[in-house]
């Protein structure tokens, strides 16, 4: 079975649902990075689709776009209020000490790669064991 981190951003939640149903695939976790405007909402938006189809632990990351100054797209998202906890943990320290622990570790990643990015440039020698990212 494939051990996979689900890495969000803005959309995707049609994915996302389809990658946490497939049998083939242990999700370990999801990790978000909106990169817009109403990050909170949209945080909120992507728990609330996780945990829809399964109890998985989700961790929030990046806030804004790495590279850009102005946000992304997602303006014009509805404000989601949640009844689910995030981690505590950041996206970015998941996704190194999965990278450290968990051999074969493949990353799906939905829309922007700006928690997969930091997470290199915070360590690369660890994001290098990861077998794929997708």
């Amino acid at each position: 079975m494939k051990k996979i981190i689900v890495d969000i951003a803005s959309a995707g939640q049609e994915a996302l649902a389809a990658a946490l149903a497939n049998p083939e695939l242990e999700i370990l976790g999801v990790t978000v990075s909106p990169d817009v405007e109403n990050y909170d909402d949209l945080c909120n938006l992507n728990i609330n689709a996780a945990k829809a189809v399964k109890d998985v632990p989700v961790f929030k990351g990046a806030q804004r776009p790495l590279l850009l100054k102005d946000y992304i797209s997602g303006s014009r998202c509805p404000q989601t209020k949640t009844e689910y906890a995030f981690e505590e943990k950041h996206a970015v320290n998941f996704l190194i000490d999965s990278a450290n622990e968990v051999e074969n570790l493949e990353i799906l990643c939905l829309g922007t790669l700006s928690n997969v990015a930091l997470a290199i440039m915070k360590n690369e020698e660890a994001m290098k064991k990861v077998k794929i990212i997708y």
